[in-house]
């Protein structure tokens, strides 16, 4: 038999074309087209064909326009080619079928009148072809082109030679057999092996919707790109990570008309090396025009296609997918397939109809890989209960693993048996110095198939690790996520029955076992896994022993088994935790924090609540000051209510709160406490959002936290709250009821702006305030706020209500008004009246000091605490009384009333009253503080009420009197140091005045001195004080020493800015100060220390003085090394400050021949020092030494000078990841050393960055296991 007669896999039959209806025909020439024009290059502008063949189109079905072409085609013409398409058994022969294909219906019978674009066509020397799908009988298609024109010629003789071609289903299929993707899709002989584009498609794991970012975005461009080039074979490579979609991609690279039609797509390179499509593309003869796409194509299989076909013809392009990155050779073109971000992942589990916040939860699973974010956006859909069931049509994690392998096949079950092992631990160290922790889990493997021997262990993780399945360089971990949890709960299923924890334990390193915990929240996943939960959790599992919970790693245990089940990790509390009394919950230090994040996540679930929430209070009641209260902040946190989602369980406020209720009626006021802030947390009615995971747990279905379905249920939250709280009072302690009414007050606004809980706020608030526990003054505060800022919003019945009860409570009585305005200041008072804040305060104090001038005895029934306490606005009241009392005749009476009282006088009416009779009398104002002075009683008075009252020289000696005798303490000369009083003093009586504080010798009153006579310095108008007087001052001993006391700093600010003074008065003086800061440098607390504001004057004398300096420093410098020395060598290369920000550091003050000088007399030991002392920067600045350089120059031939200057470059700080750090300053360096001539310099650089090398891999392999 004639072999050409025999059909290939590209043979389009008559029978294939013939079947076509007219829509099928019409888009077999469209993608025929299309296919024609991309193989010539032609743009897609070119090319139209109406979808819509029913409506009118003038008789033409298909056009092209303006085609430059050269003959080179037999399918499209150069310049204008219309075609129309019939279908069916249509013959050309018979007149009537060419008249009705060629003129308009109304002509058929009277004038011969071509359809309109017909007519154009020929019009414009176009070629008009008629495609037959129908008929194929033997005559020529020249023959049926003839007499086509000669219908034409009997409509106008013009059309006598036009170009017209007619296609028979013989030439329509060499035009199709061209292109081996429209032959396949005709005749079907591709089937499942070979698909087109439109098949393909259609393949289950293609439907979903294509989410790309930018880098996909970019990556399907280029591909484009390449394909799209005219100038031979190309062959594109695409690799990328299981799952990322690399198929997908392609596919939506291919959409565009202009490749579409040529695609062949095959789902595995085997397929198609064994194919007769293959041999039919190697056909000598062959000039077919496609790009083929071969899916599951490794190194070897794409390198045989490529020998095969990069010869066989131009028009062929090659796309090969696969997992494994292979070298870039040749002419092939190699694409990474991109990951997508958590963004674009989430955005995908989203479209399965996903809140946003639980979809950014999840993306984390799929480690950028939208395959698998399909499967959890469809699981979460469709069966949130087993969110890595797999999609019947594929076993996605098989297909991750097998990368294209039969599944069964020797080599993919070894690697699978390697992932379920590495599987069980978070993270496996690979590579050393972590190295132990592979082979362990490589012996635990070879105890399961003892032909997986370490060598081929590691042969197949390298395998893995080159498909990305593993990540890391020292540190393993499997990725994506999801992938990782379904092998770990595979190797559950098929080995968990013979587990034991305590053996299996024993062979593994602690960071092994810590990660091998913490895959155990994933349990859920296997029932073998939940099982042997179960057992550690049992009454006859290690727990069991309450010492466990105690340790820090197996409490961390506890947590993961506390996650995956919740129910029997509570049981476990219940026989342990419960039953411990105060002392040991109080030494329960090492497992705790565990014990409390435990709990909350208990406490999560409906059911378990009450246990949980009872546990957790007596943790939180028995915690110290090391636990930060971590356990009574996340008590608290059980009980939140909000019309926004902020509760931290699924238990309802009817549920929750007879917790609260119990803990409110114990006879435990830690306890009581504990439940006051709870409720204090459940009546914050604002910004409560919760952030919080302890409802996710492994991958269970996240718990429905209760949220309120109606504002009704959130206002019945709010009054259970309210009312327990109220209900306290009478039934706990005076002070507590204090803590509560505290809390209560504190959320009136939030709760009154719900119109519904406001008359329960105030109608609870009326009861309380006639009982004399409650704190009056509280309430009035919290009314007058409330009308201040919410009264407008408040309905005017109730806003008519809060007046009245504001009123009532300060009362209309002299009395009342007293105590409302001189004993209280309330925050609004200071604002102002502006916004409605009722009557200015200071109008009634004035209103009050006239009427008790007019009638004095209303003052004598409230010296009790008029004259006893440090009232708010007792001076304003006396100042005011002063003013109207023109008399002084209530001073005796004031005077009495202090006199009578033995203790807790207090002279702010007093001091008040003093200073309106210094405004106006001041003789008299001298001689009633004259008196003052001389009562045994009232003398101790007396300087408040200078200060407060008015300043004199004779006041000024008055004061001191007293101070000499005692009777004045130093707290009561520093009283003088506010207000701008110091500028006040004449500069006899401020000389006079320090030296009093000096001659006391004590450090509080050298610090008054020091603060005097800083505000005196440095006031507007400065004040002249003997410089001999501020040297002795700061040079006083006992500012220098150690003070652990806490108050060194503040000391170290006044005495900086007094030595600041008199240094610009007495340059030379700084040298005295340089020495004695030198001597002192860093003294814990002393004005010397290491960070304080006195330090800069050490470092200008250096700048000023390098040379009387420079010897000081050196000798401080050591031997002996000692504290001093060190501390000094740190701040000469700048330390303690940020050099960058702050100039050269202080070692640049010193001229180099010193420096050197002083190196030179001991080179051995001061070359090596020297170079710990420099600043650890290396520049080439104009106008700028660079010390560090000049060391190197100098000194780098020693190898101990070298060390010395690398110790000293790493003596640093840094933010950030470490390894980033170290990677930034070596490339620095090498970037100096580009620029560096000296040869010291560059040896010293090339010693040091190899040190940072490896200082960059070590903090690289140290990250990589902490992350």
């Amino acid at each position: 038999m004639n072999a050409e007669l025999i059909p290939s896999i590209l043979s389009v039959s008559g029978d294939d074309l013939s079947r076509l209806g007219p829509d099928e025909a019409v888009d077999v020439i469209r993608e025929l087209l299309w296919a024609e024009a991309t193989r010539l290059g032609i743009g897609r502008t070119h090319i139209n064909v109406p979808s819509a063949i029913t409506v009118s189109d003038g008789g033409v079905d298909a056009e092209v326009r303006d085609a430059p072409t050269e003959g080179s085609s037999r399918t499209i013409k150069s310049g204008l080619t219309r075609y129309q398409i019939k279908t069916g058994r249509y013959s050309p022969y018979k007149r009537a079928n060419v008249d009705k294909l060629l003129l308009t219906p109304r002509s058929l019978r009277q004038a011969r009148e071509l359809k309109p674009r017909i007519k154009s066509c020929l019009d414009h020397n176009g070629t008009l072809v008629i495609v037959l799908f129908g008929w194929d009988d033997p005559d020529t298609d020249e023959e049926a082109s003839a007499l086509v024109r000669r219908t034409l010629a009997d409509v106008d003789m013009k059309y006598a030679a036009a170009s017209v071609e007619v296609w028979r289903q013989n030439t329509i299929r060499g035009l199709i057999e061209t292109f081996p993707s429209l032959a396949l899709r005709l005749s079907g002989n591709g089937g499942a092996r070979f698909q087109t584009h439109g098949s393909w498609t259609r393949n289950d794991d293609m439907t979903p919707k294509l989410v790309t970012g930018e880098s996909q975005v970019q990556t399907i461009d280029d591909i484009r790109g390449e394909l799209r080039r005219g100038d031979g074979f190309v062959h594109v490579r695409l690799f990328g990570e299981p799952g990322v979609g690399k198929t997908r991609l392609i596919l939506e690279v291919l959409r565009p008309d202009d490749l579409r039609p040529l695609v062949v797509y095959c789902d595995a390179a085997t397929t198609f090396i064994d194919s007769n499509l293959l041999n039919e593309l190697l056909r000598e003869s062959s000039s077919h025009a496609a790009i083929l796409v071969i899916d599951e194509c490794d190194q070897e299989q794409r390198s045989r296609i490529w020998n095969k076909l990069k010869f066989a013809s131009p028009r062929l392009k090659l796309v090969t997918i696969h997992t494994d990155p292979d070298g870039a050779s040749g002419e092939t073109r190699f694409f990474e397939a991109p990951l997508l971000t958590a963004q674009e992942i989430a955005r995908i589990i989203e479209g399965y109809g996903v809140v946003p916040y639980q979809a950014q939860r999840w993306a984390e699973l799929c480690g950028g890989s939208p395959r698998f974010a399909h499967m959890i956006g469809l699981n979460l859909r469709d069966y949130p209960d087993d969110l890595l069931r797999t999609p019947d049509t594929a076993n996605v994690f098989l297909r991750c693993i097998a990368a294209g392998q039969p599944i069964d096949s020797p080599e993919v079950q070894q690697r699978t048996l390697v992932l379920q092992h590495l599987a069980l631990f978070k993270k496996v160290g690979y590579r050393q110095p972590y190295d132990a922790e592979a082979r362990a889990v490589a012996a635990l493997v070879a105890g399961v198939d003892p032909t997986i021997t370490w060598p081929r262990f590691v042969s197949i993780v390298e395998s893995l690790r080159r498909r990305r399945l593993l990540r890391g360089e020292s540190t393993l971990y499997l990725t994506p996520k999801a992938l990782h949890i379904w092998l770990w709960a595979q190797w559950w299923d098929k080995y968990g029955p013979a587990f034991d924890f305590e053996r299996f334990s024993e062979q593994l390193s602690p960071r092994l076992v810590e990660w091998f915990n913490e895959m155990i929240v994933y349990a859920r996943q296997s029932a073998e896994a939940s099982r042997s939960v179960r057992d550690l959790l049992g009454p006859d599992g290690p727990f069991v022993q309450g010492d466990y919970l105690k340790r820090t790693q197996t409490a961390h245990l506890f947590f993961s088994l506390t996650q995956a089940d919740p129910e029997a990790a509570l049981r476990v509390l219940e026989r342990t935790l419960a039953r411990w009394d105060d002392a040991e919950l109080r030494e329960f230090t090492g497992g705790r924090a565990n014990m409390v994040w435990a709990l909350e996540c208990i406490a999560v679930w409906r059911p378990l609540f009450p246990s949980a929430a009872r546990l957790l209070a007596r943790l939180a009641e028995t915690e110290g000051e090391l636990q930060l209260n971590h356990a009574s902040q996340i008590f608290a946190s059980l009980f939140a209510v909000s019309e926004w989602p902020a509760a931290a369980t699924e238990a309802s406020p009817e549920e929750r709160f007879p917790v609260l209720q119990e803990m409110l009626a114990s006879a435990s006021p830690t306890r009581r406490r504990l439940a006051v802030g709870s409720l204090d947390h459940v009546l914050e009615t604002s910004g409560q959002v919760r952030i919080g995971t302890a409802e996710q747990q492994g991958l269970r279905t996240e718990a429905r936290l209760w949220q309120p379905a109606t504002y009704w249920e959130l206002y019945a939250a709010y009054r259970a709250a309210w009312d327990m709280l109220a209900q306290a009072r009478g039934r706990v302690p005076a002070e507590e009821w204090a803590d509560v009414l505290k809390i209560m007050t504190g959320q009136v606004r939030g709760l009154s702006r719900y119109h519904a809980l406001a008359p329960m706020v105030l109608e609870t608030l009326e009861a309380v305030a006639d009982d004399p526990t409650s704190d009056r003054a509280l309430l009035i505060e919290t009314a007058h706020s409330l009308l201040r800022h919410e009264g407008q919003h408040l309905p005017e019945e109730l806003r008519t209500r809060w007046s009245a009860f504001e009123e009532r409570l300060i009362g209309h009585d002299f009395p009342s008004l007293l105590r409302r305005y001189v004993r209280m200041q309330l925050i609004e008072d200071l604002r102002g009246n502006d916004e409605g804040g009722g009557v200015n305060w200071q109008t009634q104090v004035d209103q009050l000091a006239a009427n008790a001038v007019r009638q004095p005895e209303l003052l004598t029934p409230e010296f009790d605490w008029l004259l006893a306490e440090s009232i708010p606005n007792g001076t304003y009241f006396g100042y005011a009384l002063g003013v109207r009392d023109e008399s002084v005749m209530l001073l005796p009476l004031l005077v009495s009333g202090l006199k009578s009282r033995l203790f807790d006088r207090s002279a702010f009416v007093l001091g008040g009253y003093f200073r309106a009779v210094f405004e106006r009398d001041g003789d008299r104002w001298e001689r009633e503080l004259d008196a003052l002075a001389a009562d045994e009683q009232l003398a101790v008075l007396v300087p408040i009420i200078t200060c407060r009252s008015g300043l004199t020289e004779r006041a000024v000696a008055r004061v001191l009197t007293l101070a000499h005798r005692g009777i004045a303490s130093v707290e009561d000369l520093r009283m003088f140091n506010f207000g701008g009083i110091p500028k006040s003093f004449t500069d006899r009586d401020a000389i006079e005045w320090l030296g009093s504080l000096r001659k006391n010798g004590d450090k509080v009153a050298l610090a008054a001195a020091l603060e005097f006579a800083a505000h005196r310095l440095h006031s507007p108008e400065p004040r002249e004080t003997p410089p001999d007087l501020l040297l002795d001052l700061v040079m006083q001993d006992v500012l220098f020493q150690t003070d652990k006391s806490g108050r060194g700093i503040d000391l170290a600010f006044d005495w900086a800015r007094v030595a600041r003074a008199l240094v610009d008065a007495r340059p030379e003086y700084s040298l005295a100060l340089a020495r004695k800061l030198i001597e002192h440098f860093a003294n814990d607390g002393a004005v010397s220390e290491k960070r304080s504001e006195a330090i800069p004057i050490l470092e200008g004398a250096l700048e000023e003085h390098p040379a009387e300096v420079w010897p000081m420093l050196a000798l401080a410098l050591g031997p002996p090394i000692d504290s001093r020395a060190w501390h000094l060598r740190m701040w000469l290369r700048g330390g303690f400050r940020h050099v960058e920000n702050g100039g050269p550091a202080p070692l640049e003050h010193v001229p180099t021949e010193l420096l050197w000088r002083w190196v030179d007399e001991n080179t051995d030991q001061r070359a090596p020092y020297i170079a710990t002392i420099v600043p650890p920067i290396l520049h080439h600045e104009t106008g700028r030494r660079c010390l560090a350089r000049d060391v190197l120059i100098r000194y780098g031939n020693g190898e101990d000078v070298r060390r010395a200057l690398m110790a000293n470059f790493g003596t640093e700080t840094w933010w950030g990841p470490e390894s980033e750090h170290f990677r930034a300053k070596r490339e620095s360096l090498l970037e100096f050393a580009r620029q560096e001539s000296e040869p010291a310099v560059r040896r010293w650089i090339d010693e040091y960055v190899v040190g940072l090398a490896f200082e960059v891999e070590r903090a690289r392999r140290e990250e990589e296991r902490e992350l």
